[in-house]
């Protein structure tokens, strides 16, 4: 969800806030419209055994857990908001980032550190950084972030920041923002109405779990469709990221726990959104709630929230005033190339064991995301270009193993540039750049034939996926070639 925010580059040399808003307070500031939030209580993380262990709080946030948690140490929490939209990949082109301070920024000063202007919208002076991110003082300790291409909607926050005109957010997502027990990192997604009963109704129907079962079918189809809202809560427990999917359902599913899982399982791999220990996971059914606890690898949680945070840049290296305009330098490349790297060698690994290719679709496309985050402060352009590069054809693979097939003359060509394909194009906004669009989806009651010719599409499209992997692994060596120069 590219849509939005991000904001951390102010955070270098701040101490945890001591009097900071409640989440639910700072909830009532963000705008809507969004059906997300995403909660990380940064300080409880790096209180664990582990992050103790290895140091966490002393390295960049690219050097532990996969780059997971993209926030400065110095951070207290951090709030995002989004919107979560049906068929669209990167969700709505809003939300916002909200952060505790402890004490007020310079905008200025920020300014300086993220090479960006200060502006001022609605009497509140803040800063726009080159690619259209916001960032505003929401009072004396919460900062807030937005990116957008429409003034307009900056005003409007600002406005009703100024006049106190708090928001009340949607229910379910303030009921679960604050319930018994630890909560390291929230995803919590108010499911009412988001999803069409029919879209329900065949994607459940179609499962080889029930296809044979229509009782069952339709009990797993009713409780689906009727879900107050989704949650994934992660914790740390000794070494391991421990996961917990929470579906908070209106009525009791009223089938056993065994075949409700097996059903969400099929469907989550089907997604192209498989993880690793899924399928091991422990289910279980409270009343009108059913869960599936599992692990997760720390590469798997950078996914996860590579699906719902904005695109933000490492912060360490750029928490003092010592950067330089459009200065180039080693240490912070080298950084960057190296997380590019390992966020690469991540998802091939993942792409290479992989019992079904379909199931890594949706990694490619958080992959492509996760290099799109990474800063280019004083980094050297040409390292830029290839990273950038390998993200647009991270992007492409994605696309192929959904079944639109690669477009040859991309394969074909040197200069790798974004255009148009069947079912998918691209278009470019001010600020933000290019932007990926779908053609709207749409349901055939021959379901099993059109899923049969996708299927038959992705085989087809492999030899171009090949190809594409091919100049992928060309774009890396080139890569590690600048980091052999500059570290002569």
């Amino acid at each position: 969800m590219r849509f939005v925010m991000l904001a951390v580059v102010l955070l270098g040399g701040l101490v945890p806030a001591v009097s900071a808003q409640s989440p639910a307070e700072m909830l009532t500031l963000a705008p809507p419209p969004y059906n997300t939030i995403t909660l990380i209580n940064v300080q409880s993380i790096l209180a664990t055994p582990r992050a103790r262990a290895e140091k966490w709080a002393e390295r960049d946030h690219t050097e532990y857990l996969a780059g997971a948690i993209p926030f400065h140490a110095s951070a207290q929490r951090i709030l995002a908001t989004s919107e979560f939209r049906q068929g669209v990949r990167d969700g709505s082109n809003t939300g916002v980032l909200l952060i505790p301070l402890q004490k007020p920024m310079d905008m200025n000063a920020v300014a300086k550190i993220v090479n960006g202007q200060t502006v001022t919208i609605a009497e509140t002076t803040g800063v726009r950084t080159q690619r259209g991110l916001y960032l505003l003082p929401l009072g004396e300790q919460l900062l807030g972030a937005m990116r957008t291409d429409h003034r307009p909607e900056i005003a409007r926050w600002m406005e009703n920041v100024r006049e106190r005109k708090l928001v009340n957010p949607p229910r379910y997502l303030s009921g679960v923002l604050n319930p018994p027990g630890n909560q390291q990192i929230l995803i919590a997604v108010d499911t009412a109405e988001l999803f069409d009963p029919t879209d329900v109704e065949v994607a459940v129907s179609v499962s080889p779990i029930v296809e044979k079962d229509r009782e069952s079918a339709r009990r797993v189809t009713r409780y689906l469709s009727g879900l107050r809202g989704v949650r994934l809560v992660m914790n740390m427990v000794d070494s391991n990221i421990r996961l917990n999917v929470i579906l908070d359902g209106r009525d009791p599913p009223n089938v056993k726990a065994d075949l409700l899982k097996s059903v969400i399982v099929e469907l989550v791999e089907r997604s192209g959104a498989g993880l690793t220990d899924l399928r091991s996971s422990t289910e279980a059914i409270d009343g009108v709630r059913f869960s599936l606890t599992f692990n997760i690898t720390d590469d798997e949680l950078a996914h996860i929230t590579a699906l719902v945070l904005p695109p933000v840049p490492p912060t360490s290296a750029y928490s003092t005033l010592s950067v330089r305009t459009g200065e180039v330098r080693a240490d912070v490349t080298k950084r960057y190339i190296d997380a590019a790297n390992q966020i690469i060698t991540d998802l091939k690994k993942r792409y290479d064991r992989a019992r079904d290719y379909n199931q890594t679709a949706l990694w490619h496309d958080t992959a492509a995301k996760r290099l799109e985050a990474l800063s280019a402060i004083n980094v050297e352009p040409k390292a830029v270009e290839h990273v950038m590069t390998m993200a647009n054809m991270l992007l492409d693979v994605g696309d192929s193993l959904r079944g639109v097939p690669v477009q040859i003359a991309k394969l074909e060509s040197n200069a790798y540039a974004w255009g148009f394909g069947g079912g998918v194009g691209h278009i470019r906004q001010p600020y933000i750049g290019w932007r990926r669009v779908y053609t709207p989806g749409f349901i055939d009651t021959n379901i099993g034939q059109i899923r049969q010719q996708q299927n038959q599409a992705i085989a087809a499209d492999k030899a171009n996926r090949d190809r594409l992997w091919a100049k992928i692994d060309s774009e890396r060596s080139q890569l590690t070639q600048i980091k052999w120069q500059q570290q002569r």
